[in-house]
C-alpha cells in the first residue's frame, strides 16, 4: 500500500481519532467559534493531527459550499493531503467517481488505486486538469504550487473548488481571475488569506479590492452571510488553516 495511505492510517491509530464525521463536526464548531470571536489563536497540535483537521476543514467547506449532488469529483494533487481530502469531502458529498490529477503520472496513479481502495468507488487519472474541471461537480487543489494550476476559464456552472494548498506567502493554486469570476468566494479566515492565501496573488493583481473583504466560511455557517444560493452557482473556498487548527 502506497506510504501516503498507510501513514495516515498509521497517524489516525497513533492519535485515538478517524477522520470522520465526528471529527468534521468538531472542525465546524471551530469555524463557528472563529466566526463568533470566542478564539482567538490556535492551540499546538501534533502535525499529524493538523493534517486530519485540514481535510475535515474540507469537508466543512464542501457541506455548506458544494452542490447537493455531487457525482465526480476530481483532486489536483497526489500527497497525503489529496488523498485525505477526498476521503473527508466523500463523508459529506457522497461522490460516484473521482478524477485524479498529478504531475507525475506514477503517483497519480498509486493516488487512485489507493482512493478507490479506500472509498470503494471508480478513480481514474486524467493528464489534463481542464478535462478534470470540466467533468467534476467539486474540484479540490491540494499541492504546493507557486503558479496556478487551474484556470479561470475552465469554470464552469454546478462548481464547487476548494484550494488548500496556499498556507505560505507566494503560494497559489487558483488563477487569481477565478476568485473575482466565481459567484462567491470564501476564505476560512480573510485577514490571513489576503497574506498567505488565493487571496494575496488576487489583491496583488489588483483584481480584488483593498476595501472588500471576502466572506469567510464560520459566517456562512451561522447564517450570518449566505453561502451557495443556486445549484449553478460557482463556489470557491481558500483554506489557510485559521479555521481547522482550533477547536470548538
Amino acid at each position: 500500500m502506497a506510504q501516503g495511505i498507510s501513514s495516515v492510517t498509521e497517524a489516525e491509530l497513533r492519535l485515538g481519532i478517524s477522520l470522520n464525521t465526528e471529527l468534521v463536526d468538531m472542525v465546524e464548531r471551530g469555524f463557528v467559534a472563529l466566526a463568533q470571536g470566542q478564539v482567538t489563536g490556535a492551540e499546538p497540535v501534533s502535525e499529524a493531527f493538523t493534517d486530519l483537521q485540514a481535510a475535515a476543514a474540507g469537508a466543512v467547506a464542501a457541506k455548506y459550499l458544494a452542490p447537493k449532488d455531487v457525482r465526480v469529483a476530481g483532486v489536483i494533487g497526489t500527497g497525503v493531503q489529496a488523498r485525505l481530502q477526498m476521503r473527508a469531502a466523500h463523508l459529506v458529498r457522497p461522490f460516484e467517481r473521482l478524477l485524479v490529477f498529478g504531475r507525475n503520472l506514477q503517483k497519480a496513479a498509486r493516488c487512485a488505486v489507493d482512493l478507490s481502495e479506500a472509498l470503494g468507488i471508480d478513480c481514474e487519472v486524467t493528464t489534463d486538469p481542464a478535462d478534470l474541471v470540466a467533468q467534476s461537480q467539486l474540484v479540490v487543489t491540494a499541492t504546493s504550487a507557486r503558479a496556478p494550476v487551474l484556470k479561470a476559464e475552465w469554470l464552469h456552472k454546478n462548481l464547487h473548488i476548494t484550494a488548500i494548498g496556499a498556507d505560505q506567502a507566494g503560494k497559489t493554486e487558483i488563477d487569481p481571475r477565478a476568485l473575482v469570476a466565481a459567484s462567491l468566494y470564501v476564505t476560512d479566515r480573510a485577514s490571513q488569506c489576503a497574506v498567505l492565501g488565493e487571496l494575496e496573488a488576487a489583491l496583488a493583481a489588483g483584481l480584488w479590492p483593498d476595501d472588500t473583504p471576502p466572506l469567510e466560511l464560520g459566517d456562512v455557517i451561522i447564517g450570518k452571510v449566505e453561502g451557495r444560493q443556486d445549484a449553478a452557482d460557482i463556489t470557491i473556498c481558500d483554506l489557510t488553516g485559521a479555521g481547522h487548527r482550533i477547536r470548538g
